[in-house]
Order: structure tokens, then sequence, then C-alpha cells
């Protein structure tokens, strides 16, 4: 605060109410004053004098709030002041928009496929997925998964017929789930097919993520002929 006026500013209090966005974190500097950590995150300065031409400096820190809701939102705290013979009103806004990059990241899930080479119609195949949170925050999960038509479906991800999973992704941390399908027995020869899951985190943009290519050869398929034998005469 900065008094640039000729005469003493007398019973000044200035009060700094953080936004709901922000909680307290400590005291950097003072200046002359020992206030105690703020109860319900409002700092109350004074009542004191600013001299003429007097600049008070104080500095805290604050910590932004965990959650989705305060994540990449602007933030603005005032600052309030009012004195015996110098007026009230408000000191410079402090504007900063919080960053937290790391909120719900699953972009480093995968989806394997075993076996990895070619397998022939009727074959069995089984993908694994695996939802990785490398963020701080829970995020809650659906997935969503994408059967090509030369697929069948033999185990769903609730070890029946289910083609969608949601749940929970803790932060910093991982979640496997399987899903095991069948070649189809009259498949065209050598197809190749991929499988595509789409998952949505409830915060970012819903994305898909495809596993290998798996190449299907057809199915052999046997030809019976009568065999006619007779007689030498």
């Amino acid at each position: 605060m900065n008094n640039s006026g000729e005469a003493d500013a007398l019973g000044v209090v200035m009060t700094d109410t953080l936004p709901p966005e922000v909680d307290f974190g400590g005291w950097v500097s003072q200046g002359s004053a020992q206030l105690p950590p703020p109860p319900n995150d409002e700092i109350v300065w004074g009542p004191w004098i600013i001299e003429s031409n007097q600049t008070i400096i104080y500095v805290f820190t604050a910590t932004v709030k965990t959650g989705s809701l305060y994540f990449d939102i602007p933030v603005t705290n005032n600052t309030e002041f009012d004195s015996i013979n110098a007026g009230s009103g408000f000191s410079n806004d402090a504007v900063f928009t919080t960053a937290i990059a790391t909120a719900v990241d699953l972009t480093g899930s995968t989806k394997a496929v075993e076996p990895t080479g070619d397998v022939d119609a009727g074959d069995y195949l089984t993908y694994t997925i695996t939802l990785r949170n490398s963020g701080q925050e829970w995020a809650n999960v659906t997935i969503t998964d994408t059967l090509p038509s030369e697929l069948l479906l033999v185990s769903g991800f609730d070890g029946g017929t289910s083609l969608t999973w949601s749940g929970v992704v803790t932060g910093e941390n991982e979640v496997q789930l399987t899903l095991v399908v069948q070649a189809g027995p009259d498949i065209t020869a050598d197809t190749t097919v991929f499988n595509t899951i789409t998952i949505n985190d409830g915060v970012n943009a819903p994305f898909d993520i495809h596993s290998p290519d798996t190449t299907i050869l057809a199915g052999y398929h046997y030809i019976y002929l009568p065999l006619v034998m007779r007689n030498a005469p």
C-alpha cells in the first residue's frame, strides 16, 4: 500500500479476502507487521498509520485448490482498505489464471493384442487396455469399444457381453481391462483389422485409441470327393 499524499493516513485498515479458489499458504514478507496466519483466508492489516509518501509491502503465498472446478479459470484477488481521513476503496486487483496441466491425463493409455502375429479365422484374440492417469486428479472414466464386423465378442469388460466400462482411475495410477474376441470363421482372405476404444474422462475431449493391426488369414475349406473303385476285369 502507498500513501502518496502530503498528510499521514490515520486508522488504515486493509482487508484481503482471498478468493475461494485458493488457500493462504504462508507469509514471505510483512514489513513491520507480525500477522498470524489468517483465519478463513481473510487477511486484516491495521488499524495503523501510513505516513506521507510511505509504501508498505506485504508478500504471501497461496495454494490453488485441487478439484476440476478450479482448473484453468481466472482468479481475482481484491484488496479493500478503509481509513479515518483518507477515504476507502480497493487497491490494485491481482488477476491470474490457474494452470494445472496435469489435472487429468489419460493420453498415455494403451491397447495391446495377443497374439501379436497373424492369426487364422476362428482363432481367439485378447485385447488388454491399460488406462494410465498421469495427472494428479482422479478421473471418472468411461470407455466404449467398437468391434469391427470381422471380430466376434467372446468376453466383454464385465466377463459377459459389455463393451462399455465405467470407473475411477486415481491420480498417477493405472487400471487394466481385458476383452476376448474371436476372428470370424468366414472371413475374407488376408483381412487386416484393428480394434478401437473411445476414452471419455469427463474433463478433456474424448479420444480414440487403436490396437495394433492384426491380419486374419482365411479359414481352410476342405472339399471331399467321392472315391470310386471298380474291379479289374
